[in-house]
């Protein structure tokens, strides 16, 4: 595979006009990481470093050589892989490397048609965005909701991002019910023009009430008028899936990703 520039990427990656690489494209845009770029045919390979040793993947290989030079790429180091071809991993070469992995699937929804929603809340609910002065209130819920499954730095990481920059590139809003919050979305700003709902939790004791697809909602109809596309990615989840069909996002991106952490050289 040929070592080429990031301009050249990103100009083969939009000659594609395929909405699986939308948000591939707009991260490429924005970054500020050490990345590699390599590509043959219609094969392509993204790797990009991240301070403090972490390496992340995305890529669409489909010949066996191809593989083989990316499997001899990422040989001795820890890396997030992003593949979207599934068959991708069940490759003699990569089986050689790796053994065999089970992939998870991550599923992206956008949103093409923008409609303002009709949103009816109960008299004593509300959504906003929440500023320096909930964060230590947020903190406390994700603490308080990780023995459900939530993972404490879904929040803190968002908090400490708009402490250090603002809210210009990181957003939380939350819902709240008697003045007590119930659930939350977090938003990343991706490459200025697409936003990215990162996560959508609601507190076991407030399911079954729409709160997650209301959150949605009410983020779409404050950017409704905005020159913004608005993506939403889910993890295979199936409740998130529900969530933003419901809300208007349409499927147009899968990957499928896992984390290799330990090598196998062997013969």
């Amino acid at each position: 595979m040929l070592n080429i520039y990031k301009q050249q990427m990103l100009d083969f990656l939009n000659s594609r006009n395929d909405r699986r690489y939308i948000t591939v494209l707009a991260m490429l845009e924005r970054s500020d990481v050490i990345t590699a770029f390599y590509k043959k045919d219609d094969d392509f390979i993204i790797e990009m470093n991240y301070m403090g040793g972490y390496n992340e993947c995305y890529f669409d290989l489909s010949c066996e050589d191809n593989i083989k030079f990316f499997c001899k790429l990422i040989e001795v180091k820890e890396v997030s892989l992003n593949s979207f071809n599934k068959n991708f991993y069940k490759s003699p070469s990569f089986i050689k490397f790796y053994k065999e992995v089970e992939p998870f699937e991550n599923k992206e929804y956008g949103l093409f048609n923008k409609i303002k929603h009709e949103i009816s809340l109960p008299e004593n609910d509300e959504i906003r965005q929440l500023t320096l002065e909930d964060f230590d209130m947020a903190e406390q819920f994700a603490e308080e909701n990780e023995q459900h499954g939530l993972p404490t730095y879904e929040i803190t990481t968002f908090t400490e991002h708009i402490k250090k920059s603002g809210d210009a590139r990181h957003k939380i809003y939350a819902y709240f019910r008697d003045n007590i919050m119930a659930g939350f979305m977090t938003l990343a700003n991706v490459n200025g023009r697409i936003w990215h709902i990162g996560y959508i939790y609601t507190s076991p004791k407030y399911r079954r009430n729409k709160i997650g697809v209301n959150l949605a909602k009410h983020f779409i109809n404050e950017f409704i008028d905005k020159d913004v596309f608005i993506a939403y990615g889910t993890a295979g989840n199936e409740n998130s899936e529900k969530t933003a069909i419901s809300a208007g996002f349409e499927l147009f991106s899968k990957s499928y990703n896992c984390y290799i952490n330990k090598i196998n050289l062997e013969e």
